[in-house]
């Protein structure tokens, strides 16, 4: 049945973020002393997910400005959670990596936001694995649309 779109208040997009700013808040409240910040977690997690990407990239992918990555990246840096090598082919750029502190720090920050997925999904009575699948392709078919 399709929906009004007069009687929607939010979009599909608008949804989803919400559901990840809420899965980070419960993922931020389980980790016991939680040495990052929700925005120092995404760029974390984004590393995690494409070791060796570019700064540029983890700007892209995230929908932030160049500097206020590289102010992060630097704070990461200096606390040890990520490093960055030279690219070798194109020396003005440099690939970025987790150290095995934020490799910790993330890998402790997912499994808080897998159990919450898991969970709401339960609640909901969807199968986790099939709304992931879904959501993958939808992902992918909204990457497309705009390259």
């Amino acid at each position: 049945m399709m929906t009004d779109q007069k009687d929607v208040k939010m979009t599909i997009s608008q949804k989803m973020q919400k559901i990840g700013r809420l899965g980070i808040a419960y993922a931020k409240e389980r980790i016991q002393n939680p040495e990052l910040s929700t925005v120092q977690y995404k760029v974390c997690i984004t590393v995690y997910n494409n070791p060796g990407l570019s700064q540029d990239s983890v700007s892209r992918d995230l929908g932030m400005d160049k500097s206020s990555i590289a102010k992060l990246i630097s704070k990461l840096m200096s606390i040890d959670v990520i490093y960055r090598k030279t690219n070798p082919k194109d020396r003005r750029e440099y690939k970025l990596f987790l150290t095995e502190k934020g490799l910790s720090l993330t890998e402790e920050f997912l499994r808080f936001l897998f159990e919450w997925e898991a969970r709401i999904c339960e609640n909901v009575g969807v199968d986790h694995a099939l709304v992931h699948e879904q959501l993958t392709a939808i992902q992918k078919e909204a990457e497309r649309l705009i390259e």
